[in-house]
């Protein structure tokens, strides 16, 4: 009973239902698609919006992107290796297309990539379909499967039971055989839902917004694409004239010619220009929302107008790190699933399951002391500046040091893209010497004035 005191079959908050299935708790998908499975549609969706797409695959390529390597007992690490190696990238001839960067997907990869969709949805699926080639019980491949057909089940010994909608039954569903999906699911925060909690709660309020504020614009360019005609006429024109005047006007901006009579003018009204700028400042505005909340950058729309190196860098690095932690996630999925279940079929009782690990290298060397002095440097860059006897106590060694070390190993050196500054100025330390120069700064510069006078 222990451990299931706080359980969600226990909740009081939880909304009974007639089959006794676990409704979402999104309040999104609550109040817009019901608080059935189905209503996953609307996150789904999330993945056809162009930004959405982009950001998501700039983020999840710096996963699959990455070189991994299995970890455990040699013989089930070799054979395991084998079985990723040779994995069908599904039954499906078109995704076998899939690439990254131009190079084709590997099939371990591209259920990585599937898996990996739960970051936006809360949850991805994926069918094994198991087979025996000379007495090796191996996946002939794995498919990806509707995250909607899943729904969670309280049965009758008040435990959780993941189940699959079919067209026998689509209400109670189907008990999921074992061993025989893999249902992978994402929290960005804890909200309490068994089905996951991925970014589309935050992102579906973005697109929606963003959806509203295109349409807006595309009204304002259709009702001020052409300029209003003020056609002027002399006082006391017969209004038989006039009539005549409003048809013409009407035909303006149709015809690429017009006759008026003598002492008539046409002028015309610009549309005012300010609003379409706003318009795109806003529409920026939002991608760059999305961009943030997907892969932590919020430089969408800058690329190839400059900028800072330093702020690339940043966001390059929080790209990274979440990236690293979504990995770790897939990995101990993998490892308590897929790799579990293989060794289970195929090597005695006991047998350790290997580990994924993947290699994000860039992360582990950042508080490494050329690191931490690199970082220094970038805030300094930007006006920040730190005390030398700050420095050399968190760095544990004297700055000079590092710096040489660094020259020494040029471009190669771990976390360096270059040979670093040796002018690298440090605050309370160099106070002194900056004034002294910049006097003697000053007192050349009044010399030059008088010899050119």
């Amino acid at each position: 009973m222990f451990g299931r005191i706080l359980s969600i079959i226990t909740s009081p908050y939880r909304t009974v239902q007639r089959f006794n299935w676990i409704p979402r708790t999104d309040d999104v998908l609550t109040q817009k698609g019901g608080s059935s499975p189905q209503s996953l549609s609307l996150y789904i969706n999330l993945l056809n919006d162009s930004v959405v797409q982009a950001s998501f695959d700039k983020f999840i390529g710096e996963l699959i992107s990455r070189d991994y390597k299995l970890e455990g007992d040699p013989v089930v690490v070799e054979a395991l290796q084998e079985i990723l190696d040779n994995l069908p990238s599904s039954a499906d001839e078109l995704t076998k297309q899939s690439t990254i960067n131009g190079e084709p997907i590997s099939g371990f990869k591209t259920l990585l990539r599937t898996l990996g969709e739960a970051y936006i949805t809360g949850l991805s699926v994926a069918e094994i379909s198991w087979k025996i080639v000379d007495n090796v019980v191996k996946p002939a491949a794995i498919k990806t499967r509707d995250p909607r057909r899943i729904m969670f089940y309280a049965n009758s010994d008040d435990e959780i039971e993941i189940r699959y909608l079919a067209s026998s039954s689509n209400l109670n569903g189907v008990p999921l055989p074992p061993k025989s999906s893999l249902v992978f699911r994402y929290w960005a925060y804890n909200n309490f839902d068994v089905y996951g909690n991925g970014l589309g709660r935050q992102l579906y309020a973005l697109t929606e917004a963003r959806k509203l504020k295109l349409a807006d614009w595309m009204s304002y360019t259709e009702k001020y694409a052409t300029p209003t005609a003020v056609i002027k006429y002399p006082v006391g024109v017969p209004e038989e004239e006039l009539e005549e005047l409003e048809n013409m006007a009407r035909t303006l901006g149709e015809n690429s010619y017009t006759v008026i009579p003598e002492n008539y003018s046409v002028d015309w009204l610009s549309p005012p220009t300010q609003g379409t700028q706003v318009f795109k400042e806003i529409l920026e505005y939002f991608d760059r929302q999305i961009s943030m909340l997907i892969s932590g950058e919020n430089t969408v729309g800058q690329e190839g107008s400059g900028g800072s190196r330093s702020r690339d860098m940043v966001a390059d690095s929080v790209r990274i790190r979440k990236a690293a932690h979504l990995g770790t996630l897939l990995a101990e999925y993998l490892q308590s699933t897929l790799f579990k279940w293989f060794v289970e079929f195929n090597f005695p009782e006991g047998t350790e399951v290997p580990t994924l690990v993947f290699e994000f290298e860039d992360t582990d060397t950042e508080n490494a002391p050329d690191q931490i002095l690199r970082w220094a440097q970038q805030l300094n860059g930007l006006g920040y500046n730190f005390p030398q006897k700050y420095l050399e106590d968190n760095l544990g060694t004297p700055i000079e040091k590092i710096q040489n070390d660094l020259l020494a190993g040029g471009a190669d050196s771990p976390g360096i893209s270059g040979p670093i500054d040796e002018t690298f100025s440090i605050e309370a330390d160099n106070a002194e010497e900056t004034s002294d120069t910049e006097e003697v700064d000053q007192v050349t510069e009044a010399d030059d004035t008088q010899e050119s006078i």
